[in-house]
């Protein structure tokens, strides 16, 4: 009968190291672009600005860790204290350092979307079967679960819901609001908790589906050894021509 031939673990692995080195390319550039373009250096040299202002003002230094504020004797706590604060009230400095968290999330996001738009979905339109680079260059092809080709809106839901959104944003987003402080403990269970459902799911389903094959209902495949349908119809067809011959040659064992 009728079987996906699976694309090996090696294959699988190989592929996506070099797509991720592609897409981390392009986004980079693409982010890079855009910093220039909302001007992201002028705010974070503003924002050191400041610091420095208020640094020298107190004669104290922003830029230490807990073990180092333990360390301060109980003065220069009250001094690095009341710079804190004095800083904290600074209108132009919320303004900027708020200015800056917003630059970021949209940097990222956009060079993200576009990265993924383009290695993830427009290049797989053209080079057919869902392939990226990495799964072109590697025989390994993106079709539906039952083995029909997978379509544009297959291909859009896999790369842009599941791996940009899901995957991807969900999980920067999260990582930029704890690094902020925006964000405590329960960011880092959801991270957890999408670690270990794309754990659990590559390995537990038959087809060793990621969350982005599993809302896309597709799966990866050798290209070499799977015979990929068109359509449903032509699919089924097949199938039917399968069950006639393994009954035929079920009868013709009867018959010896």
């Amino acid at each position: 009968m009728y079987e996906i031939q699976k694309a090996s673990t090696v294959k699988r692995i190989s592929a996506l190291l070099l797509d991720l080195i592609l897409l981390a390319t392009v986004a980079v550039g693409i982010g890079s672009l855009l910093s220039a373009i909302t001007k992201y250096d002028s705010y974070s040299d503003r924002l050191q600005e400041i610091y420095r202002e208020y640094e020298t003002k107190y004669g104290v230094d922003f830029n230490i860790t807990p073990e180092d504020y333990a360390a301060l004797s109980d003065s220069e706590k009250a001094r690095y204290n009341e710079a804190n604060t004095a800083l904290a009230e600074n209108t132009e400095a919320k303004d900027v350092y708020n200015t800056i968290i917003n630059l970021i999330i949209f940097n990222v996001s956009i060079a993200l979307f576009v990265s993924f738009m383009l290695m993830e979905f427009l290049i797989p339109m053209l080079l057919g079967n869902g392939m990226t680079v990495g799964k072109k260059i590697f025989g390994i092809a993106v079709i539906r679960t039952d083995g029909v080709k997978i379509n544009r809106l297959q291909l859009f839901a896999r790369s842009i819901l599941g791996k940009y959104t899901f995957e991807t944003m969900v999980p920067v987003l999260i990582v930029i609001m704890l690094y902020f402080g925006t964000l405590g403990f329960l960011g880092l269970l959801i991270l957890l908790a999408i670690i270990v459902i794309q754990t659990v799911l590559i390995i537990s389903t038959d087809k060793n589906q990621a969350i982005h094959d599993v809302l896309a209902y597709t799966c990866l495949a050798d290209y070499s050894s799977t015979k990929i349908f068109d359509t449903e119809a032509l699919r089924d067809e097949y199938l039917k021509k399968l069950e006639a011959e393994a009954a035929e040659r079920e009868n013709d064992t009867y018959r010896y």
